[in-house]
């Protein structure tokens, strides 16, 4: 993700109407790329938008000559060390207060504080291999600018809290200004520039896109057909530590399973520009493995490679993917630089054969509770392996919300995520796990700085956009939840944790029900596809279309059981015993839903208090509820005013608050 022309005419300083604080925008993409052009020609791609691979000096040459890299005009391919440089020399000249002033010889002596000197040097340096490596390095060293001040003046007390007029009050000098505009300015860089390239993009899929095949064992060993889905879990599980690569989950690939099978029309199905498939062979005591990544528009094989490792040796396989994704291979899909040090490894070998073993088991509630118990054992034996952590978790979660788990189950899942994170703190599917557990707890606040905070960290990350749009979903803002679940669309529609099919909720309120269908269709199969597809159909009154969708048939979701048995006999006969033992839940918005299927049903004495419950826990429903055709019936009763008014002040509290947030943030 490159700007490519970074310099001060293109970095706006806004202040708002009521005087408040200045926010700094980027402009001017004209000159920006999505991808590095090495990363698109390993794809085979010539052109991404109006940017051409070819004649890469001329590309380079873009910007403007002041702020461009010194190896730009060498002739040398933009990379994101470019836009360091473009940024150390707007920070240079920022500090001396001269946009005129070029970075020349003897600049050191205009500098005074030598923090700023040593960041200013390393940004703006002439090798790009000394440089900070992206944006987000040098926001993340402008940012501790106050903490390594007071080190080095001795104020902080042995790395604890800062001694009385130290830090900030420091930073009320000639430093402040500059030091404000370029940590937002690198702070945002990557988030502005992705979100124009994306934005102004044509709906298709992303060039790099991949989606991982079942490997074929092509050996008599059938205890080993577990590795048939296990290894394709793991290379996308390594892969989803790189980035700009959006990986297909195994829900969507895992169904591909027959040999011989037609690569181009797979991968035009699953709309990705690259296939992995392989297969794998015991021979004697050594497993031998084949991993092949396809160019889905030529069909043609692009990478290719065959390693063997000792058949009793899981993590010594495990790592050899690594090896192998991470390198060679990520590089020739056009992933970027690893985002950690992808997590935490194995170091029991029956432990990770339980992993695995779980790994290739569909996320079922038929089988969970046997799929839970080998997990469990899996981390008795090795605590600190992240992952089988996180898989866990999950587990917890689908008995939890979607069988008969309930409290305890979901506290298991609270335990084993934070766990995960302890042990992977760069891991963006358990944060975002986490971050829904706290929106389903009611904490919307706390959801809203996780989930900020994720989009900062990653992005370029379906799943941090998939998991902000629900924040703003709980908090009642529509219009901003339909904006973030639109550019995790567009950014990868089959994420790594739960997919986007809960975006459907948000398009539903908001009456576009066909875009609804859109993000439902992401998960065709499932009951929550049919639970939310029928009341989508019901808002929309195509009633004949609904009634063949038939019941979900979820134990926690009865009110969707009842929904076509009160739309075909108005009566409420028998309905009330059935409501008298709905299943109240601890996630505010299966309350509210559910509330607005009972109010469909004509239940509004059930239907009131289930209202009631999701306001107080933070399901703001403001202003969907004005507008919801199934709380019509509930509208002109005097409880709902009181419940309106307390939905208006949920929503206002969560914009002051996220307000004090960006303002903090621009200190």
């Amino acid at each position: 993700m490159l700007h490519r022309d970074l310099k001060p005419t293109n970095v706006l300083i806004l202040s708002s109407k009521d005087g408040g604080k200045e926010r700094i925008k980027v402009a001017d993409f004209g000159s920006s790329s999505l991808l590095e052009p090495s990363r698109l020609k390993a794809l085979g791609i010539t052109s991404l938008g109006s940017t051409q691979t070819t004649d890469h000096l001329s590309q380079s040459l873009a910007g403007t000559f002041l702020y461009l890299a010194p190896e730009l005009l060498s002739g040398s391919v933009a990379t994101a060390a470019a836009d360091v440089y473009s940024l150390g020399i707007i920070l240079y000249q920022l500090v001396i207060g001269d946009f005129r002033k070029p970075l020349s010889a003897g600049w050191e002596r205009t500098i005074e504080d030598p923090l700023i000197r040593e960041d200013i040097a390393t940004a703006a340096s002439g090798d790009p291999a000394w440089r900070f490596a992206t944006a987000a390095e040098l926001a993340h060293r402008l940012c501790s600018l106050e903490d390594r001040r007071c080190i080095e003046t001795g104020l902080f007390d042995k790395g604890q809290n800062r001694q009385k007029g130290s830090g900030r009050s420091r930073l009320k000098t000639r430093w402040r200004r500059p030091w404000i505009v370029l940590t937002s300015l690198a702070v945002m860089l990557t988030l502005a520039v992705f979100r124009f390239c994306v934005q102004s993009s044509e709906p298709n899929p992303l060039l790099n896109s991949v989606a991982i095949l079942p490997f074929q064992n092509v050996g008599s060993e059938h205890a080993l057909d577990f590795l048939s889905q296990a290894v394709p879990d793991e290379i996308a599980t390594s892969l989803s530590y790189t980035r700009s690569l959006a990986v297909r989950p195994s829900v969507e690939t895992g169904k591909y399973t027959q040999s011989g099978l037609d690569v181009q029309y797979v991968g035009n199905q699953l709309k990705v520009a690259s296939i992995i498939t392989g297969h794998f062979i015991q021979e004697t005591s050594y497993l031998r493995l084949t991993i092949e990544a396809i160019n889905v528009k030529t069909g043609r094989v692009f990478w290719r490679d065959t390693f063997t490792v000792p058949a009793r040796s899981m993590i010594e396989m495990r790592q050899a993917l690594i090896d192998r994704t991470q390198g060679a291979l990520g590089a020739a899909l056009g992933a970027s630089a690893l985002t950690s040090d992808a997590g935490t490894h194995p170091t029991n070998e029956e432990a990770y054969y339980l992993y695995l073993r779980a790994a290739a088991v569909p996320m079922d509630t038929a089988v969970n509770k046997e799929t839970i118990a080998m997990l469990e054992k899996s981390v008795g034996l090795d605590p600190d392996f992240s992952s089988s952590w996180l898989m866990l978790g999950r587990r917890y979660y689908l008995e939890g919300r979607y069988a008969n788990g309930g409290s305890t189950m979901m506290r298991h899942f609270q335990t084993s995520i934070e766990r995960a994170i302890a042990l992977d703190p760069s891991s963006i599917a358990a944060a975002a796990n986490l971050t829904v557990l706290h929106l389903e707890q009611g904490e919307l606040t706390k959801a809203l700085r996780e989930g900020e905070d994720l989009v900062r960290r990653r992005p370029d990350s379906a799943d941090a956009h998939h998991i902000l749009g629900a924040v703003f979903r709980y908090a009642g803002l529509l219009e901003d939840s339909s904006r973030e679940c639109e550019l995790a669309f567009r950014l990868d529609p089959y994420t790594q944790t739960a997919g986007l099919r809960s975006c459907a909720i948000v398009f539903s309120l908001r009456g576009k029900y066909d875009r609804a269908k859109d993000y439902l269709n992401l998960d065709p199969n499932s009951d929550f596809h049919k639970a939310i597809l029928l009341t989508t159909l019901l808002r929309e009154g195509r009633t004949r279309e609904a009634l063949q969708v038939g019941t979900p048939k979820i134990p926690q979701w009865q009110s969707y059981d009842m929904l076509p048995i009160c739309e075909q006999n108005r009566s409420t006969s028998g309905l009330h015993a059935a409501a008298a033992n709905l299943h109240v839940s601890q996630d505010p918005e299966a309350n509210y839903l559910a509330a607005a299927n009972l109010a469909y049903c004509g239940l509004t004495d059930q239907a009131m208090p289930l209202l009631k419950r999701a306001v107080e826990r933070n399901y703001c429903s403001y202003p969907a509820r004005d507008s919801d055709p199934f709380l019509a019936s509930l509208r002109m009763l005097p409880q709902f005013a009181v419940i309106r008014k307390a939905g208006l002040a949920c929503q206002q509290n969560f914009i002051a608050v996220r307000r004090s947030i960006e303002e903090q943030r621009l200190k």
